[in-house]
């Protein structure tokens, strides 16, 4: 999430600030900028706490899940041998039954094997609907975690970027170029640098 923070912060800031030639041109690495600021540590911290809240509820969730299955699972396989026990006695002592007594036990092994076909649908239908709750809790969690990041990033890349214009308005630069965005075509940044004079300017 800290890799997602930065890049936000550092591609809301490109938009901002570019280069052309023949312009008097700065430089600064807003994302060490960002690192650096209290209110990125504090906003760090508060959207980790919101994650650990999100993650303790999924895993409760997968918990449950994991419980319920385990326990159909034993009542199954009870189910299951007490009809294979019926089967088996009916199937050991059926020459010997009356034929009225035979179709009444024939019947009941039916109705045995309906009941564990029914609730076996029943069961994996509920397990699948445990499934899918969890899955689009997770997807709400992420959804809901990046709205979170935009609003508590928005004030800090503001101030970031009202810092910057400022200072560099001041010292007379036309451009300030970010150098910490990866393919941004800064190769090489030997010019001012105006990391101290905005640290100045946000107050740290």
């Amino acid at each position: 999430h800290l890799k997602s923070i930065l890049f936000a912060t550092t591609l809301f800031l490109a938009t901002s600030f570019s280069v052309q030639a023949q312009s008097k041109v700065a430089h600064i690495n807003t994302q060490e900028l960002a690192m650096a600021m209290p209110e990125m540590q504090s906003a760090q911290a508060e959207l980790e706490k919101r994650q650990k809240t999100y993650q303790t509820d999924i895993e409760e969730m997968v918990k449950a899940f994991r419980g319920e299955q385990q326990k159909q699972e034993t009542i199954f396989s009870t189910r299951q041998n007490d009809l294979n026990v019926k089967v088996e006695q009916f199937q050991a002592e059926m020459d010997d039954l009356a034929p009225s007594v035979r179709k009444k036990r024939e019947e009941e092994i039916q109705g045995m094997q309906q009941n564990i076909s029914e609730e076996g649908q029943r069961v994996s239908q509920e397990l699948q609907g445990m499934e899918q709750n969890i899955r689009e809790y997770q997807t709400n969690a992420q959804n809901e975690m990046q709205e979170e990041m935009q609003v508590v990033m928005l004030p800090i890349t503001e101030k970031i970027k009202a810092a910057i214009t400022k200072v560099g308005q001041v010292k007379g630069f036309d451009y300030v170029l970010d150098s910490s965005l990866q393919n941004s075509g800064v190769i090489y940044a030997g010019g001012t640098d105006l990391m101290q004079d905005v640290k100045i300017e946000l107050g740290f």
